[in-house]
């Protein structure tokens, strides 16, 4: 999978991805609890990241 199509740009489509709502979005990226990350002013996660945390393929939490 290419970066490109790996990549979420924006609270929304990361919150469309991942079920939960935008403001839960901020908050998990504030706490560390879901593997999202900030380019600019845009938080952003890879989906792959996304998918095997929460599915629990991958270990750790927080920051």
């Amino acid at each position: 999978m290419s970066l490109s199509d790996d990549l979420l740009k924006g609270a929304k489509r990361l919150a469309e991805f991942t079920g939960f709502g935008e403001r839960e979005i901020y908050d998990f990226a504030k706490s560390g609890a879901l593997p999202l990350f900030k380019v600019g002013k845009h938080i952003c996660g890879r989906k792959s990241e996304l998918l095997a945390r929460m599915t629990g393929n991958v270990s750790g939490g927080g920051k």
